[in-house]
């Protein structure tokens, strides 16, 4: 559970709560090896891909709002492989590619500190079904580290919330006046 060091809360309550803002949980410390990934909704390391190419799809089910940002990689070894080659990583949401980043060997990867690398404005999906993706193409074969999309979900709205007020009394035949405001919180 320490591996985890912000907003693992959040992800673990979903469930029990009316309106969750997930984040992608960045893990601290070394991988056992591979690429652990990770976007909101998915708990990052939950899915683990251990060498390149590959294509993971994760289908999250239907979101209220779903915030696409950009993402995040670090590698969490400083030795890194010698027979591996270069890599180039992608993430998107329903079979579109929306932001890439190219390593030029694998141990660039690996001996990397955090990167990220957001969208220069992002894509937000409202009421949709969401299917994000991780795919890495080349010739890594020893990855560590995660490769996570970085943004925010929200599976269910808050409730409304709002004022409504009319005369207090009025006369028969005559018109009165009445106002409301709705708000709702994210």
């Amino acid at each position: 559970m320490n591996s985890l060091k912000k907003l693992i809360i959040p992800t673990v309550c979903m469930a029990s709560l009316s309106a969750v803002c997930l984040f992608a949980a960045q893990p601290s410390g070394s991988s056992s090896g591979g690429f652990l990934l990770g976007a909101p909704g998915v708990v990052t390391g939950s899915i683990v891909q251990t060498r390149a190419p590959f294509k993971v799809t994760k289908d999250l089910g239907k979101f209220y709002k779903y915030i696409f940002r950009g993402m995040e990689t670090k590698g969490a070894s400083n030795s890194g492989a010698t027979n591996g080659g270069h890599l180039n990583l992608f993430v998107g949401v329903n079979d579109v590619d929306l932001k890439s980043v190219g390593f030029s060997h694998e141990r660039a990867f690996n001996a990397s500190a955090v990167n990220s690398f957001p969208l220069a404005s992002p894509v937000t999906y409202n009421q949709q079904n969401i299917i994000v993706h991780w795919k890495g193409t080349g010739s890594a074969h020893s990855p560590n580290g995660y490769f996570i999309i970085t943004g925010e979900g929200i599976r269910d709205p808050k409730e409304p919330k709002g004022t409504l007020n009319v005369d207090s009394f009025a006369l028969a035949g005559t018109t009165f006046k009445i106002t409301w405001a709705v708000t709702r919180d994210y």
